[in-house]
């Protein structure tokens, strides 16, 4: 359940799409970036993070009070 907190829309490299807290952003995309690396990266990295997996669909994710930085 997303609390009221702020998440931004990132993705991977496969476009695969998730909602990841913004104060986890630079461990995302470090979590993406080793994947990456290492096919053997965990799979999982991006719950750990308060991240949730959308994956291919965007457009599953609606808005109450969206915010543009």
């Amino acid at each position: 359940m997303l609390h009221n907190q702020r998440y931004k829309l990132l993705s991977d490299d496969d476009g695969h799409y998730y909602l990841v807290p913004v104060e986890q952003e630079e461990a995302f995309n470090e979590w993406v970036a080793s994947f990456n690396e290492d096919e053997e990266g965990d799979p999982d990295g991006y719950a750990k993070l308060g991240a949730q997996s959308l994956g291919c669909s965007p457009t599953c994710v609606s808005f109450t009070d969206p915010k543009i930085d």
